[in-house]
């Protein structure tokens, strides 16, 4: 009978680069906007933790799709949140009808940064709504 011996796993170079990325684009992000008074610093670590994690270089693409995420995250709140919010019955089939849309696009591959930003946005803002 022979026992397995298991060793943790580890980092390679470029893995802890990016960790370490990660987790200073996240320490800067909260740091400034500490400084700065701003209220919700959840959003100032979520964002470049996804950015910095997902996204190996920056370009016009990702800046698109990180926008479009906001904007739509932005009306689903601002807007549909607004007019609906009475009515929950409505308001969860509009909900979830968004989320079908923001999982379709991340499946789609072209448009995964969209699908994934907005998810994560989305789901915080309908909660602090």
């Amino acid at each position: 009978m022979s026992q397995k011996i298991s060793q943790s796993p580890q980092l390679d170079s470029n893995g802890l680069r990016q960790a370490l990325r990660i987790a200073g684009g996240c320490t800067l992000g909260f740091a400034i906007s500490k400084l700065m008074n701003w209220p919700n610093g959840i959003f100032f670590t979520v964002y470049p933790m996804l950015l910095l994690g997902l996204v190996p270089t920056l370009n016009k693409s990702v800046v698109r799709q990180f926008f479009a995420s906001a904007a739509f995250s932005a009306f689903v709140v601002l807007v549909l949140q607004g007019l609906f919010s009475h009515l929950p019955v409505l308001m969860v089939l509009i909900v979830f009808a968004c989320f079908c849309i923001l999982f379709y696009q991340m499946s789609s591959g072209s448009g995964f940064l969209f699908g994934a930003l907005g998810a994560v946005s989305l789901s915080i803002q309908l909660h602090f709504a």
